[in-house]
């Protein structure tokens, strides 16, 4: 009766792994169908945009600007959330491209109107040893997209040495601070920001 028991259990704990594990597969398997169904419908989205079904679209952000290989680390982690975002010319192409969007089933997609980013300007800072400067400076694009280069890296200032300090981390993490309490520190190196 005890081996029977034994068994019992044994067998019981290799049916909830196996149905842990199946639950997991299933899950994977649903996100990655999602995650490919997503990537059609851009593509077929992107497809009616070049063909024009879509006014004011101008192109994507990965068509349109380019960076040298010095930066390709810093400039891919920036990028990476906008790489494959629309860039359509105002707030009317964007509510177009929407509705299109809606009309494919896409759920979720970046639109960048080229129109509520063409005045923004990139952080200052002082060039103090290793700092290059607002990362938008190093991505090359007509000169029409200097705002469109300023919102996606305007905000990002490369620094030597960054690679050393961030050696073996597996996150970054961005801060946003309120102007009032980086004033109250009165830190000179911490003012650069604002």
């Amino acid at each position: 009766r005890n081996v029977i028991e034994q068994n019992i259990g044994a067998a019981s704990k290799v049916l909830e792994k196996a149905s842990s594990e199946v639950a997991t597969q299933t899950a994977k398997a649903e996100f990655t169908e999602e995650l490919n169904s997503d990537r059609v419908g851009h593509g077929r989205l992107k497809n009616l945009c070049e063909e024009g079904g879509v006014p004011g679209y101008i192109g994507m952000v990965n068509q349109l600007v380019t960076y040298p290989a010095p930066y390709t680390r810093a400039c891919a982690a920036v990028m990476d959330m906008w790489s494959s975002a629309f860039v359509v010319s105002d707030v009317r192409s964007m509510t177009a491209l929407i509705k299109a969007g809606k009309r494919l089933d896409i759920r979720s997609f970046a639109i960048i109107p080229l129109s509520e980013v063409s005045e923004v300007r990139p952080v200052s800072v002082s060039k103090s040893a290793g700092v290059v400067g607002p990362l938008s400076g190093v991505l090359k694009a007509e000169k029409q997209y200097r705002g469109l280069l300023n919102f996606i890296a305007g905000d990002t200032v490369p620094c030597a040495g960054l690679d050393r300090l961030c050696a073996g981390a597996d996150v970054l993490v961005h801060t946003v601070v309120r102007r009032d309490q980086i004033e109250a520190l009165a830190v000179p190196r911490l003012l650069d920001v604002l």
